[in-house]
């Protein structure tokens, strides 16, 4: 490289460059550099009015000289560190290039690990969150209250006097469960209180059956009920009534119902609001039946300080003297005999044999599905009227 005499100079043994500073020299004439022509590069940057180079400071986003302070921070950048894991317990420490972290081992065995392993302490703090199921043999305890306790008993506020509910927010009309879904389950539902559950409230067997250890109120003005849903038909069986206490069965069936009072052998069976029969039974036997019509037959002897039969006029119609009937008396066959209920000794007729002289004076029929009776006070009327003709034979033998 080598200058026009006076442009400046180049010392071709050093390298060194000199630039003059006669201004004309880089402005005038040709074959000269003009300041117009020169320019910069960041972070290089030009004046090309006054010829001045400059380069400025680098910061976060650009590049450009390093101050003192900046190349001290670089110089003491922190060398290669060292790990170190001596001691069982305290914080980590970093001396120098030196980083310690004490060998914690079983001291972590209370903390729940970042992954893996397994959590053999209590866990505590204030939330966790689980990607998956948490299984625990001890129960999962939160406030007082237990998590798959004991078999996988749930204890809800068990410390706490407030209430306590499984309740849930959805609309609309949704369907809870409370159920047993193993296959061939015959487990039961069982409600209790006081300490350690000791008191039992209720139980429902795996039937469906329910037990209620007390009394069941209802407060609704219409009653308790008790439905039966088979057939898809929910028709009431029993229903009690709030006002006046009425017990009323098959109230929805064709057929009625019953009250059936005992074990197999039925003490008390009473009827229904159909056209059928009400039975009286005791020790499994029928002592009484009222049929439909209300007629009453006891299959044994009845015992009273009166029979009163009605008979006023405003009960009957088409009155007719009795016909002839000293000839039907005198086919009667009184007899004795032995009651099977209980060998009891009386006297009287056989019914279907004097359904076969005065047919109104016996009920039901022989060997028929209700036992036949006999009405007494039918035998006394033709008594009476056989009497009233034998007293006219008397009368006119003697008149003779």
């Amino acid at each position: 490289m080598s200058f026009v005499a006076g442009s400046g100079a180049y010392n071709s043994s050093t390298g060194a460059i000199t630039i003059p500073t006669n201004t004309s020299q880089l402005t005038n004439g040709a074959n000269f550099i003009t300041l117009a022509s020169l320019s910069g590069t960041a972070p290089i940057s030009y004046n090309s009015g006054t010829g001045a180079i400059s380069i400025t400071q680098a910061g976060t986003a650009s590049n450009g000289y390093l101050s003192s302070t900046d190349w001290n921070t670089f110089n003491n950048k922190q060398a290669t560190i060292s790990l170190t894991t001596t001691g069982t317990s305290g914080a980590a420490t970093l001396v120098g290039a030196t980083l310690n972290i004490p060998n914690y081992g079983s001291a972590l065995s209370g903390y729940l690990p970042l992954t893996g392993g397994t959590l053999t302490g209590a866990l505590s703090g204030t939330s966790a969150s689980f990607s998956s199921s948490v299984t625990a043999t001890g129960g999962l305890i939160s406030n007082g209250g237990s998590i798959g306790y004991g078999g996988g008993e749930i204890g809800l506020g068990a410390s706490s006097s407030g209430s306590v509910g499984i309740y849930t927010n959805a609309t609309g009309s949704p369907t809870m469960y409370f159920d047993h879904r193993g296959t061939s389950n015959t487990g039961s539902f069982i409600f209790r209180n006081g300490t350690g559950g000791a008191n039992t409230l209720l139980t429902i067997a795996s039937t469906g059956a329910a037990t209620f250890s007390s009394s069941v109120t209802s407060t609704l003005t219409s009653g308790i009920f008790l439905n039966n849903s088979s057939g898809g038909t929910n028709a009431t069986q029993i229903r009690i009534n709030n006002t006046g206490g009425d017990v009323r069965m098959g109230i929805e069936s064709s057929t009625g119902g019953t009250i059936q009072i005992g074990t197999s052998a039925y003490s008390a069976v009473f009827g229904n609001q159909a056209n059928a029969a009400t039975e009286f039974t005791t020790n499994g036997t029928v002592r009484l039946t009222i049929a439909s019509t209300g007629a009453a037959t006891f299959s044994s002897s009845v015992t009273a300080t009166s029979y009163i039969t009605s008979s006023d006029y405003r009960l009957k119609n088409t009155i007719t003297p009795m016909s002839s009937m000293l000839d039907k008396v005198a086919l009667l066959k009184p007899c004795t005999y032995n009651l099977n209920a209980d060998d009891t000794e009386t006297m009287g007729f056989i019914a279907h044999e004097v359904a076969e002289i005065i047919p109104l004076a016996v009920i039901g029929e022989k060997d028929g599905e209700q036992m036949q009776g006999i009405d007494y006070s039918k035998i006394v009327a033709a008594l009476v009227k056989a009497i009233q003709e034998l007293t006219q034979k008397v009368n006119v033998l003697e008149n003779k």
